[in-house]
C-alpha cells in the first residue's frame, strides 16, 4: 500500500474561437484535447470551461473575434471551413462533430434529487454528468451544467444497462466544494432504472456590509459561500453575490461551519480561508447578518520605463488576487492590501506586455509612495543562413532565459522572410536577470536543429545562425507484417544542463524530437540529425516498448536491427478493502462486496527504467475499470513486470494505492486478484528473531538499546517483502512496500498467484528509498494459503559517528560478519546515532561513510544474542574516485555503479545515473585498492579498478564490455 498526498493545481486552458456573431451560438471543443470547450452565447457571453468557469465577452474586429476575459486576457479566433482556429493554430469542432454515444443498447434512467433530511425533491438545481463503462465512455462535452425544468425536479439520462454514472448537482442552496462530484452505480438488478442522489444542502444568508469606521454601506461587496478545496478553504467564487447600493446581499448554498467570505478592492478581506481573519460579524436588529468591514493600508507609487517615462496600463498585484492598473501617469493606487508571510510589510508584482516583470519585496505604507522602473523586453534580431551564406527563408525561432528552457515559457516564432531574417522579444519573467544565459534554437527544413548559449542582454541582440546539414541514423525491426500497423520510432534528444530541470521535456528536446516509421522491411531512417545523445524508442499497438541511447557523432550511425515482443492481456477481480477497525486495530471486512466500476491503471517501464509519460506518450499508464462484478480484463499490456493499482481515497487529500505487480507474457493472460475473500493466494510470512523470546526480540531489533535511533528503533520495526518470479510463465504477486509487523511478529502478503519466487527481506533505515537486505530465499506459494517462516538474528550494534564538515543526515554503516560474511546495513540519525540490527553470532567489521564527510573505521564488534554500544567515533575526510559512463547509458535508470574495497565493503554511487550527464563521483573512501563495476539490472557490463592512498581523486573510466 502506498500513501499519496495530493495537491490542487489548477490550470488555465487557452481556449476560443469564432466567425459570423449569430453562427457562433453554441458549444465548441479543441480538437486534440476535449477538455477545452467554449460556449458562445448571443447575448455577447463566453463561458470557458476550466477550472475556475472564466468568462467575459467577445465581439468581432475585422475578420476575426475577441474574447475578452474578466481578468484582461483576449483571444482572437477566426473561421477556416466549419471549424474555428484559435491563435495558437488549435483547432476547434462544434460539439455536435464530436458528440457520439459509444453504446447502441441504451434505456432511460430517471434521476431524483433529494434533502437527505427531509427526503423531499430540491426544488432548483443544475447538473453535469459522465456515463461510463469497462468499454467505453460518454461526456457530453458540458461548458455550462444543465438546469433541471422539470415538475417534480427530476429528469431523466440514457444509459447502459449497466454502468457507473458521475454526477455533479449544484445551485440553489446545495453545498459546494469537495465531494459534489458523486458516483453511482446502475446495475442490471435496478429494474426501476431509478438513482437518488442526496445533496448536502446549506443556509441561506442575509445581510448587509458596511464600513466598520463609519457605518455606511458598502455596494459591489462580493459576497461567495467558504467552500473545502483541498487541503485548504476557499470562497465559491462562481456562486458569489454582490450587495446594492444599500449594501445588502443574500447568499445561498452556506456551510454554516465555514461561513461566507467578503471581498472589495478597498477593504481587507474577510474569512479567505475559512478562518477569521479581519472585520466582524454581527447579527442585526432584524434577523440578518451585519458585515463590518475595515479599511487597510493604501500602497501608492509610480511606474516608469528607463528613460523616465511613466507606464499606464501596468498590472500591480498584492499576490492575493488584488490589482489595479497604473494610468496615463503611470500612478497607482491600491487599496487595502494583504500581507504577506505574517510580516508588517507587503510584496508586489508589476506586468506590462513587452517588459519585464518584476517583484519589489517588503514594501511599507509610505506617503512617498515606491518607484519602481521596469525593463523592456530584450528583442533579438536573427538571421538565419545556410552553409553557402544564402539565406534559409522558412524556419522555427524559439528562444528563452535558462539552458533547459520549459516550452510554455518560450518565444516561439514560425517565420517566413526572403532574407532570412527575424525580430522577436524574449518572453520571459522575473528570472532573465537571474539565470545569466538565454538559449536560442532554430530549425528548418533540410537542416540539423541549431542552437546557442549567449549571455542575457539588454534592449536588443544580433546574432547570425548558420545552418547545416546533419547525418542520418538508420536501423530496423524484426516483425511480422500483422504488428506493423502503428509502429512509431523517436529521436529523443538528452538534456545536457541541470537548469530549470522538470518532468516535462525542454524547448531543446522538443525541437529536436524526430518521429518515423518503418517501412515494408522494417528498416527506419532518420535524416538531418545533428551531433549528440539521444534516446531511441520503438512503440506500437502490438508490440512491446523498447529503447535504447544513441550517440550521433561526425557520421552516420547504423544502430542495428531490433526485435520487440508482442503484448499479452491481464484479466481479473478485485473485492472492496473495506476495513473494520476496533481503537487503533483493523482488519477487512470480511463481509466485503467486489470493487465495482472501480478505475484502476497500468503502469510499466521502458528497457531503460523509463515510466510514466514525461518523455514518451507510450509510456502513458492504461486506465481500466471494473465491471459490476468487479471484473476487468485489459488487453495490449506490454510484456515483463508492470504494476497493477487501484487508487481508494482515505481522506480528501490522502490517496492510497492498493496495487500488484504482474509478469505479463506475450500472447497470454495472466490473472490477478485484489482482496481475495477467499485467501486461496495469501502468504503469512511470520518473522522469529532468535527464540523468539521477548528478550531477543528486543536486542535483535535494538528496541532493548540504551542508545535510541530516531524514526528507526523510537518506532515499531517496519519491514519490507519482495518476491521475484522465477520461470518464464505469466504470474501475479504482492508489491512490497513497508509494513509494521503485527503483535505476533507476523506479515501478511495478500493475492500472490502460485509459484516459485525469490523473497528478498529488507530492513527499514529511517526513510523510503534507503532499506538493507536481512534475508533472501526461494519459496514455493502454494494454493490454499501458505506460511513462511523467516529467521532472522537476535544481535544488535549500536554507536554514534561525528563529523567536521556541514550539516550530514543519514550517513551509511556498513557491518560485516568475518564469518559469515552477512552483510547489514544501517543509517545515522540527526545526531548521528545508528543501530545495525538482525545479527547472527559472529564478529563484525564496521565502517561508516558519507560521500562529503568521509569515512570512519568502528571497533570490530562481536554479538551473541546481545545489543553493543560501540561508543561515538569521528569521521576522517577520504578519497574520492572520479570516473566516466559510456554515453550511450546516459539516463538509463537500470544501470548502476558502485565501488567495492578489498576488504569486501561496498559504497554505491550517488544517483549517478541522473539524466544529464554521464559523469559520477564516489567520495569519502577510505585508502586501498577498489574495484568499480558498472551494472545493468543484475548484469556485470563493466569494470575497472583503481588504489587511493589518502585524500586525492583518482580518475577512472568505464568502458561498456561487448555483448
Amino acid at each position: 500500500m502506498r500513501v499519496f498526498f495530493v495537491a490542487c493545481l489548477l490550470v488555465s486552458l487557452c481556449v476560443g474561437v469564432i466567425g459570423e456573431a449569430a453562427d457562433l451560438i453554441g458549444v465548441y471543443v479543441m480538437r486534440d484535447d476535449l477538455d477545452s470547450r467554449i460556449e458562445f452565447l448571443p447575448d455577447g457571453k463566453s463561458f470557458q470551461h476550466d477550472h475556475h468557469g472564466e468568462k467575459g465577452t467577445y465581439s468581432r474586429d475585422e475578420d476575426t473575434y475577441v474574447c475578452r476575459y474578466e481578468d484582461g486576457r483576449q483571444m482572437r479566433f477566426r473561421w477556416e471551413g466549419k471549424s474555428l482556429v484559435d491563435q495558437d493554430g488549435d483547432e476547434w469542432a462544434p460539439r455536435e462533430e464530436l458528440l457520439a454515444m459509444p453504446w447502441k443498447d441504451v434505456s432511460p434512467v430517471t434521476i431524483v434529487v433529494l434533502d437527505p433530511k427531509t427526503r423531499k425533491p430540491i426544488p432548483r438545481f443544475t447538473y453535469s454528468y459522465t456515463i461510463s463503462t469497462p468499454d467505453a465512455k460518454f461526456d457530453p462535452m458540458l461548458v455550462r451544467s444543465i438546469e433541471v425544468e422539470s415538475r417534480d425536479r427530476s429528469f431523466v439520462l440514457s444509459a447502459p444497462a449497466s454502468c457507473e454514472i458521475q454526477m455533479q448537482v449544484e445551485g440553489g442552496a446545495i453545498l459546494g466544494g469537495y465531494g459534489t462530484w458523486r458516483s453511482y452505480h446502475l446495475t442490471t438488478d435496478n429494474k426501476d432504472r431509478r438513482i437518488e442522489v442526496l445533496v448536502g444542502v446549506g443556509a441561506i444568508v442575509s445581510g448587509v456590509v458596511v464600513d466598520a469606521s463609519t457605518g455606511k454601506p458598502i455596494e459591489g461587496a462580493r459576497v461567495s459561500p467558504v467552500i473545502f478545496t483541498p487541503p485548504l478553504f476557499s470562497p465559491d467564487r462562481r456562486r458569489a453575490v454582490k450587495t446594492d447600493e444599500e449594501g445588502r446581499f443574500t447568499v445561498a448554498g452556506v456551510d454554516e461551519r465555514l461561513g461566507i467570505n467578503v471581498w472589495h478592492l478597498d477593504y481587507l478581506e474577510l474569512n479567505r480561508d475559512g478562518f477569521e481573519e479581519v472585520g466582524e460579524k454581527k447579527e442585526g436588529s432584524d434577523g440578518t447578518l451585519r458585515i463590518e468591514m475595515e479599511a487597510g493600508e493604501r500602497l501608492v507609487g509610480v511606474v516608469k520605463d528607463p528613460s523616465g517615462k511613466p507606464l499606464s496600463d501596468v498590472k500591480v498585484s498584492d499576490g492575493w488576487g488584488k490589482s489595479v492598473r497604473t494610468d496615463a501617469e503611470g500612478r497607482f493606487v491600491l487599496r487595502s492590501p494583504r500581507k504577506w508571510g505574517g510580516r508588517n510589510t507587503y510584496d508586489l508584482s508589476f506586468e506590462k506586455s513587452g517588459y519585464l516583470d518584476q517583484k519589489v519585496r517588503r514594501i511599507s505604507a509610505v506617503p512617498e509612495g515606491v518607484a519602481v522602473v521596469l525593463m523592456p523586453q530584450p528583442r533579438l534580431d536573427v538571421r538565419v543562413v545556410g552553409p553557402d551564406g544564402r539565406p534559409v527563408t522558412a524556419y522555427d525561432l524559439s528562444a528563452n532565459v535558462g539552458l533547459e528552457p520549459e516550452v510554455w515559457r518560450c518565444t516561439l516564432e514560425s517565420v517566413v522572410n526572403s532574407e532570412g531574417r527575424c525580430s522577436v522579444t524574449v518572453r520571459t519573467g522575473y528570472d532573465y536577470g537571474r539565470s545569466g544565459k538565454v538559449w536560442i534554437g532554430v530549425k528548418a527544413p533540410g537542416f540539423a536543429l541549431w542552437e546557442t548559449m549567449v549571455d542575457t542582454w539588454k534592449d536588443a541582440k544580433s546574432i547570425v545562425a548558420e545552418l547545416k546539414p546533419g547525418l542520418s541514423v538508420h536501423g530496423s525491426l524484426s516483425v511480422s507484417e500483422d504488428v506493423t500497423n502503428g509502429i512509431s520510432i523517436e529521436l529523443l534528444p538528452r538534456r545536457r544542463h541541470r537548469d530549470q530541470f522538470t518532468s516535462e521535456a525542454s524547448l531543446r528536446q522538443k525541437m529536436g524530437r524526430m518521429k518515423t516509421t518503418i517501412d515494408r522491411s522494417g528498416d527506419f531512417r532518420f535524416e538531418n540529425v545533428g551531433p549528440g545523445t539521444y534516446t531511441l524508442a520503438i512503440s506500437g499497438p502490438a508490440i512491446s516498448l523498447m529503447s535504447t541511447g544513441v550517440v550521433v557523432r561526425d557520421s552516420d550511425l547504423d544502430v542495428g536491427q531490433f526485435a520487440p515482443k508482442g503484448r499479452g492481456s491481464i484479466s481479473g477481480i478485485a473485492y472492496e478493502p473495506r476495513q473494520i477497525c476496533t481503537g487503533d486495530q483493523c482488519r477487512l471486512d470480511e463481509n466485503r462486496g467486489v470493487w465495482a466500476f472501480q478505475d484502476g491503471q497500468i503502469t510499466f517501464s521502458d528497457k531503460m527504467g523509463r515510466s510514466g509519460e514525461r518523455d514518451f506518450g507510450h509510456l502513458k499508464p492504461i486506465l481500466f475499470k471494473t465491471d459490476e462484478k468487479g471484473r476487468f480484463h485489459v488487453d495490449g499490456v506490454p510484456v515483463g513486470i508492470v504494476s497493477v493499482g487501484f487508487q481508494y481515497a482515505i481522506t480528501a487529500d490522502i490517496i492510497v494505492t492498493h496495487s500488484r505487480l504482474a509478469r505479463v507474457v506475450e500472447g497470454k493472460t495472466t490473472e490477478m486478484r485484489f482482496f481475495d475473500t477467499s485467501g486461496d493466494w495469501d502468504v503469512v510470512c511470520e518473522f522469529v528473531i532468535g527464540d523468539g523470546s521477548r528478550e531477543q526480540v528486543a536486542s535483535g531489533t535494538g528496541m532493548g538499546a540504551n542508545r535510541k535511533v530516531g524514526n528507526v528503533t523510537t518506532r515499531p520495526p517496519m519491514i519490507k517483502v519482495q518476491l521475484a518470479p522465477l520461470g518464464n510463465g505469466p504470474t501475479s504477486f504482492h508489491d512490497g512496500d513497508w509494513e509494521e509487523l503485527d503483535a505476533q511478529n507476523q506479515m501478511l502478503l495478500r493475492d500472490v498467484q502460485p509459484g516459485r519466487y525469490r523473497m528478498t527481506v529488507g530492513d527499514w533505515l529511517m526513510s523510503r528509498g534507503f532499506e538493507g537486505t536481512l534475508h533472501e530465499m526461494d519459496v514455493e506459494i502454494k494454493p490454499g494459503g501458505t506460511r513462511i517462516v523467516i529467521p532472522l538474528g537476535a544481535g544488535s550494534i549500536t554507536g554514534a559517528v561525528r563529523w567536521s564538515t556541514g550539516h550530514r543526515h543519514m550517513i551509511h554503516v556498513v557491518a560485516v560478519g568475518k564469518n559469515t560474511r552477512a552483510v547489514r546495513h544501517a543509517r545515522c540519525d540527526v545526531w548521528g546515532n545508528f543501530c545495525v540490527r538482525y545479527l547472527d553470532d559472529d564478529e563484525y567489521m564496521l565502517f561508516a561513510h558519507d560521500y562529503d564527510a568521509g569515512w570512519c573505521r568502528l571497533p570490530d564488534t562481536k554479538v551473541n544474542q546481545n545489543t553493543t554500544d560501540v561508543g561515538i567515533h569521528v569521521m576522517a575526510p577520504g578519497g574520492a574516485i572520479v570516473g566516466k559512463t559510456p554515453p550511450r547509458l546516459v539516463g538509463n535508470g537500470t544501470v548502476a555503479v558502485e565501488a567495492t574495497h578489498e576488504n569486501g565493503i561496498t559504497v554505491e554511487g550517488p544517483d549517478w545515473h541522473d539524466p544529464i550527464g554521464h559523469e559520477f563521483t564516489i567520495g569519502g573512501l577510505w585508502p586501498g585498492k577498489w574495484t568499480i563495476r558498472m551494472r545493468q539490472a543484475d548484469k556485470l557490463i563493466g569494470e575497472t579498478a583503481v588504489s587511493i592512498e589518502g585524500t586525492e581523486s583518482v580518475a577512472c573510466t568505464l568502458t561498456e564490455r561487448s555483448p
